[in-house]
């Protein structure tokens, strides 16, 4: 089976390189990002372009303004909190397409790193219109996709702007996704349990919790993807906290499949004891059903 490229695949000295990362976080009234989870997993990505001397230019999407500009939905609150976790200065460019922006990215030395403004203020983004993936494309020597919540979408940053460039690689985030939902779920150490189609509930209860408790315990490939019930609510959420804990405390690899299924693990108090967490939701469930990403059949294979 052929390997898509990394970033470990290429030299990247001086090259000026766009990342898809995944900086769609919530944000609070004040515009103060609440949740840094995207932002951590982008990191690994970035400080190994850093030290490659790549010049990195990330871009991302937030929300959903509809081709308009919005301040509310603005990256710029990204910026400092990114560079906090960098120590290393971050460029905000409040455009992503543009002469300005260009001029911009052609001042960048090497391991600098710029961040652009929300792609999705430009319909061309998600109508994957020519001229803006060009207008992206001009930007970049290298594609290096990291945004696996996005990959099963042809957006122009996903799709039309990796059809132009000649290099394109994923990010360790998407590698990352590619190794837990795809070869371990391929080719599983079984027993593999996995959450039957077709019930939904507000909650299981304790005859439940146990036979899930005792099929839990002896698998050797555990993938989770959909919480028991309605985890928000405190009285719905026993089944599902129950069936985190003992997937956390199992010694089989333990996947995450991304949306709901994280948010619950991550509100039971059990996220750093699972072997992987998916950072997608719909492009998790595609990519089990075994359909193409257009975010990641376009990249480079080996």
């Amino acid at each position: 089976m052929a390997r898509t490229k990394t970033i470990d695949d290429l030299n990247l000295q001086g090259k000026r390189t766009l990342v898809r990362v995944d900086f769609n976080v919530p944000l609070d009234a004040d515009g103060t990002v609440t949740d840094v989870t995207r932002i951590n997993a982008a990191l690994p990505t970035i400080k190994e372009l850093q030290s490659k001397g790549a010049k990195i230019i990330l871009a991302s999407h937030l929300g959903r303004p509809k081709g308009e500009r919005n301040s509310s939905m603005s990256l710029s609150p990204v910026a400092p909190l990114l560079a906090q976790k960098l120590g290393t200065p971050v460029l905000f460019l409040e455009d992503c397409v543009g002469d300005q922006v260009k001029s911009a990215v052609d001042t960048l030395q090497d391991g600098q790193v710029a961040l652009l403004e929300n792609l999705r203020f430009h319909q061309g983004e998600t109508d994957n219109d020519p001229e803006f993936a060009a207008s992206l494309a001009s930007l970049a020597d290298v594609f290096v996709s990291d945004a696996f919540g996005t990959a099963h979408r042809a957006h122009a940053s996903t799709f039309g702007v990796p059809s132009i460039l000649s290099n394109k690689v994923s990010g360790y985030l998407i590698a990352k996704e590619l190794e837990f939902l795809g070869e371990k779920t391929n080719t599983p150490s079984r027993p593999f349990v996995v959450i039957p189609d077709g019930w939904e509930g507000v909650d299981i209860g304790p005859l439940t919790i146990e036979l899930y408790q005792n099929a839990i315990s002896g698998a050797q490939t555990i993938l989770w993807n959909g919480p028991m019930g309605v985890f928000e609510i405190d009285d719905s959420s026993k089944g599902t906290f129950a069936v985190a804990g003992t997937v956390a405390n199992s010694s089989a690899v333990s996947i995450i499949g991304g949306g709901d299924s994280v948010k619950a693990i991550n509100r039971s108090g059990h996220s750093e004891n699972v072997t992987f967490m998916s950072t997608g939701g719909g492009a998790s469930l595609e990519f089990l059903e075994g359909k193409d990403l257009p975010g990641v059949s376009i990249l480079d294979t080996i």
